[in-house]
C-alpha cells in the first residue's frame, strides 16, 4: 500500500490533491441551513433509501488515478453497488450494509481480471473488491459508529454534516477517514473519502414518500492498494465518481451486472444475499 513513511492525510491536503484533478466536491461557502420535514436525520436516511424493501440499493461509477510527484495518471475505472437494510431506533437508525465493486478498463469499460501497472510495467491480478457486511448506527450527533470493534491499530471515523440548502437542492456530506501507522510487517495506510448526497427540496416535501432518490458525487484519496504491488513506490491514489441511491438491480451499470453474473450470480436474483456472507475478496 503506502510507502515506508506515513503521511497523515488532513482535509486541507486531501482537497489540494483533489483540486489538481478538477472540481472539489465540497458545498460552497454561504449555503444556508434548512429545516426539513421530519428532521435532518430522517431526511438523510430517506435520501439513503429508508423504506425500500427488501434492501436499499445504491451505485457508483468512477475513475481512479495514480498521483506521483504531482503527476496524475488515470489507471482504471470502478463500478460498485451497495445494498443496505435500515432499521429505526429510539435515537437514530441502524445500518446494515455491504458493497461489491469491480475495477474496469479505461477504454473498453470491461471488468479487469489482470492489469498492467503503468508505473512498474508489472502485470498483476485484479481482485473482486467486496466489503463484508457491517452493522453501524447513526444518531443525532451525526457520527456513524460501527457495532463491531475496529481492526487494532486502525484509526477510523465516519460522520455526516447536517443538511445544507444549495439552490433548490438539499445536500448532505458524508466523510470517512481511516489511517494506520506502519508496523513491523505492514506498511502505513491512509484513506479519506467524501460523498455528497443531493435531492430536490420539492421531492423531499412530497407527502407520504419515505424514500427520495438522491444523486451522489464521490471523491477519495488513499495510499496504494496492496494488490497493485506499489508499497515501495511514492505517491497514492485519487478517485472521482458519480452515482445515486434508490435504484434497482436492473438499473446498475451493465459492467457490474455482467461481472456479478460471473462471480456472484445469486446476487442478481436476490441482492439481500450481499448482507449474508463475505463472498470473494
Amino acid at each position: 500500500m503506502a510507502g515506508a513513511k506515513h503521511v497523515i492525510l488532513t482535509r486541507r491536503n486531501a482537497l489540494l490533491m483533489c483540486a489538481s484533478m478538477g472540481t472539489v466536491l465540497v458545498p460552497p461557502s454561504g449555503v444556508s441551513q434548512v429545516a426539513l420535514p421530519g428532521g435532518d436525520l430522517r431526511t438523510f436516511m430517506r435520501m439513503r433509501g429508508l423504506g425500500l424493501r427488501p434492501v436499499a440499493i445504491g451505485c457508483l461509477e468512477g475513475i481512479y488515478s495514480g498521483v506521483v510527484d504531482g503527476a496524475v495518471t488515470p489507471i482504471f475505472g470502478v463500478v460498485s453497488a451497495t445494498v443496505a437494510d435500515y432499521r429505526e431506533l429510539d435515537s437514530g437508525f441502524e445500518i446494515r450494509s455491504a458493497e461489491l465493486a469491480y475495477f474496469t478498463d479505461l477504454d473498453s469499460g470491461a471488468v479487469l481480471e489482470t492489469w498492467k501497472n503503468p508505473f512498474t510495467n508489472e502485470l498483476v491480478k485484479v481482485p473482486v473488491s467486496q466489503l463484508a457486511p457491517t452493522t453501524s448506527r447513526i444518531g443525532t450527533d451525526w457520527r456513524i459508529e460501527p457495532e463491531a470493534a475496529q481492526t487494532p491499530g486502525v484509526q477510523f471515523s465516519q460522520s455526516v454534516a447536517p443538511a445544507k440548502m444549495v439552490g433548490r437542492e438539499v445536500w448532505f456530506t458524508e466523510t470517512v477517514m481511516a489511517q494506520r501507522d506502519a508496523g513491523a510487517t505492514e506498511p502505513a495506510f491512509y484513506y479519506n473519502d467524501r460523498t455528497v448526497l443531493r435531492a430536490r427540496l420539492t421531492d423531499l416535501d412530497r407527502g407520504g414518500a419515505s424514500t427520495v432518490r438522491s444523486d451522489t458525487s464521490h471523491q477519495s484519496v488513499s495510499s496504494w492498494r496492496s494488490w497493485m504491488k506499489m508499497a515501495s513506490h511514492p505517491g497514492g491514489v485519487v478517485g472521482f465518481g458519480n452515482g445515486f441511491y434508490g435504484t434497482t438491480i436492473d438499473e446498475l451499470p451493465p459492467a457490474w451486472i455482467k461481472a456479478t453474473g460471473k462471480f456472484r450470480p445469486e446476487i442478481l436474483e436476490d441482492p439481500a444475499k450481499m448482507l449474508q456472507s463475505k463472498g470473494p475478496r
